[in-house]
């Protein structure tokens, strides 16, 4: 990740992955991971997983580095996203992502930033 961007990340989000599901089919989380973001609020309409209509409200820029360094390894459109100040063991505030793109360094081909939206 470029410094100038690495300099933006204020903020964190929590990001919790789906271990296991019980005998009903809930699923169990594993432990939140805390990254350094930059969070971005943004308003634009937009269709969430399954086709549903909603609107976007925020974008989460989280480096790489960070991701590999984590038990996470990478980010998926399958984790739980809480946002700075909402509690990772509170599912009620947790959002699992619109889209999770990557983006590479155009000089390097090197993967430069997450960004994720929710």
């Amino acid at each position: 990740m470029d410094r100038s961007i690495r300099s933006l990340l204020n903020s964190t989000v929590s990001v919790r992955r789906v271990s296991s599901y019980t005998p009903a089919g809930t699923e169990v989380l594993a432990a939140a991971v805390v990254l350094p973001a930059y969070v971005e609020v943004r308003r634009a309409n937009g269709r969430g997983p399954g086709g549903t209509e909603r609107r976007t409200t925020h974008v989460a820029i989280v480096d790489p580095v960070d991701v590999a360094a984590s038990a996470l390894g990478t980010l998926t459109a399958d984790d739980r996203f809480w946002l700075e100040g909402a509690s990772a063991s509170d599912p009620t505030f947790s959002g699992r992502p619109d889209d999770v793109t990557t983006y590479k360094d155009p000089l390097t081909g090197a993967l430069s930033h997450y960004e994720v939206t929710l």
